[in-house]
């Protein structure tokens, strides 16, 4: 037990900051006269209610969580590295050059 505990503890500030997102994503569709269920429904029946939706979200997936995961082990390594967008641009450039 005392291992789901840990794990449970470990992964509340990712849940937290979830749900403190689509609160907060809430807030500001209700102030700006949106009924916030309905854009949610809306961005989640676009993303994953057809075929065509999944396959764009992964495609825009894959890059931005290889560059998430390139930044991560750079700020492990106590590493700065502000060039993101730029990895890329230069990523997709040199299949190209090649």
């Amino acid at each position: 037990m005392p291992g789901v505990k840990r794990v449970l503890l470990g992964s509340a500030p990712l849940l937290l900051g979830v749900v403190g997102g689509l609160l907060l994503g809430a807030v500001i569709l209700e102030l700006t006269g949106t009924n916030p269920l309905k854009a949610y429904s809306v961005l989640l029946a676009g993303s994953w209610g057809s075929k065509y939706g999944i396959t764009q979200t992964i495609q825009k997936m894959i890059p931005l969580s290889l560059v998430g995961l390139g930044l991560s082990v750079a700020f492990t390594s106590k590493l700065i590295n502000i060039g993101g967008e730029g990895q890329i641009l230069v990523g997709g450039g040199q299949p190209a050059a090649s």
